[in-house]
């Protein structure tokens, strides 16, 4: 069971908290997804609330997806690395105008559409073969 408790706007969530989406098949409650499905389709919003699977409490995002409700896991704040607390990052050096430019060329040349099914794993594949 999941427990909703606010509407958002789906794209204002940082992707750094999603965990896992899992696809929601109505179990003996077509009509309230049916309805729950168009009407997060129809405003754009998500849900959020929480759920408890393996033992543990999780913020749910609750969200249309090709014609289909899913819930995308979120992580806790404090799951999440802070940037801001590794010192490496910290006084990097700066990059002159002539390197940034270079570097946003090479950046324009690979700029292309997201198709991720030109993607595979490799590394699976490969220890598959390997006797």
């Amino acid at each position: 069971m999941i427990e909703l408790d606010r509407f958002i706007e789906f794209f204002r969530v940082d992707p750094h908290y999603f965990a896992r989406t899992l696809l929601l098949i109505p179990d003996n409650s077509a009509k309230p997804y049916a309805l729950l499905r168009k009407a997060l389709e129809k405003t754009g919003l998500a849900a959020i609330g929480k759920v408890t699977m393996s033992t543990k409490e999780r913020v749910v995002l609750i969200h249309y997806y090709q014609n289909a409700v899913v819930a995308t896991t979120l992580h806790y704040p404090d799951e999440v690395t802070e940037p801001s607390h590794f010192a490496e990052l910290k006084d990097l050096p700066e990059a002159s105008e002539e390197e940034l430019a270079m570097m946003t060329k090479i950046v324009d040349k690979m700029t292309k559409g997201l198709d991720l099914r030109l993607y595979h794993d490799g590394y699976n594949k490969r220890k598959k073969s390997t006797p």
